[in-house]
């Protein structure tokens, strides 16, 4: 509608500069000649034809130029036709709501390339390499690293994480850091104890670290 709108107040404003020269009487161009101008000036706009009208009518001395903005047929043409799309398709085995749901599911192939391209988490780019071999090796590591990412995600979703995407929680997870203290034992005798645990760990996030493979509180002993 926009696009549609755009287009007529630019054609309102082309027609309404040549009707002020009609009527001043210094365009010099035939009756035909300007009518074909007319046409190819709404000819390949966005529905311009259906929504703007034009009449050029001889007055005896001269011509004139009415033109008007069918708001009828604009709102007709917004209810049965903007907004619509059209599938088209090749696979007639396919029931329609198995066309629309390919269609709708583009959307995340394309949230796909978008992840990819994110250069902080995954580093597809830029790539400082030369040869095809290393190009490849180098988009199958950031693909693999990809699908990790979003089974980590998948996993914290199962879990009821508050993040919208991957690179979130990737960048919460940042945040999680594990100390390991060795405690000597006392009077410099005997095994050293060794304890690994998290340090403190955001309350969104706490919940989810078991099923995601973090665990705490490791305790072990190393010889004298």
């Amino acid at each position: 509608m926009r696009g549609i709108l755009q287009h007529v107040t630019s054609a309102e404003r082309w027609l309404a500069t040549l009707a002020d020269r009609l009527r001043r009487g210094t365009q010099r161009k035939d009756p035909a000649r300007i009518q074909h101008d007319i046409d190819a000036r709404l000819r390949g706009r966005q529905h311009l034809r259906h929504v703007l009208h034009t009449q050029l009518t001889s007055t005896g001395t001269g011509l004139r130029l009415t033109y008007r903005f069918d708001r009828a047929a604009f709102d007709t043409l917004a209810r049965e036709r903007l907004g619509q799309v059209v599938l088209i398709t090749d696979r007639h085995d396919w029931s329609t709501a198995a066309i629309i749901e390919a269609y709708h599911g583009q959307a995340h192939v394309e949230a796909v390339f978008g992840h990819l391209k994110d250069p902080i988490h995954l580093a597809l780019r830029p790539q400082f390499h030369w040869t095809d071999q290393k190009l490849h090796v180098h988009v199958f590591t950031c693909l693999l690293g990809y699908l990790l990412a979003r089974t980590v995600f998948r996993h914290a979703q199962q879990a009821g994480a508050p993040y919208a995407s991957h690179e979130a929680l990737l960048d919460a997870l940042t945040r999680v850091r594990r100390v390991t203290l060795a405690r000597p034992a006392y009077g410099g005798k005997g095994r050293t104890r060794v304890t690994t645990q998290l340090e403190d760990v955001y309350a969104a996030l706490a919940p989810l670290l078991p099923g995601l493979g973090v665990s705490n509180d490791l305790v072990y002993t190393v010889g004298s």
